[in-house]
């Protein structure tokens, strides 16, 4: 993040970051134009290049990520207290997406507890 003064002019119109220690690092930009100053809030600068920009000024700005996912399926046992004879159990999977990033780095440090679908299924029934 930018921590020290910096000043942009161009036609008139001057944009000043740190301007005083109270907005350093960078919390609110100054923009003066025809003598008349304004602060904006980082975050309201943002807003204004998004509402002028195309698509790809967009994602620059913004710095969209794209994401890999996958989808999890995880075996989930529930015993009950009613209805069913007591002590029974309730066998089911559910699924659920995750990053891919997340789910590798998951994987190497569990890899052991693992199992197929195939294999699961078999035990549950």
């Amino acid at each position: 993040m930018l921590s020290k003064y910096s000043k942009f002019e161009w036609k008139g119109v001057k944009i000043e970051a740190n301007y005083k220690p109270s907005v350093v690092p960078c919390k609110k930009v100054k923009i003066t134009i025809g003598g008349k100053e304004a602060e904006l809030n980082r975050s309201d600068l943002y807003n204004l290049l998004v509402l002028f920009g195309d698509d790809e000024e967009i994602d620059k700005c913004l710095n969209v990520k794209s994401r890999e996912m996958i989808m999890i399926k995880k075996a989930v046992l529930v015993q009950t207290k009613e209805a069913i004879p007591a002590g029974g159990e309730i066998k089911f999977f559910i699924e659920y997406p995750i990053n891919k990033e997340d789910y590798d780095d998951w994987l190497k440090e569990n890899k052991d507890k693992m199992v197929k679908e195939e294999e699961a299924k078999d035990k549950l029934i």
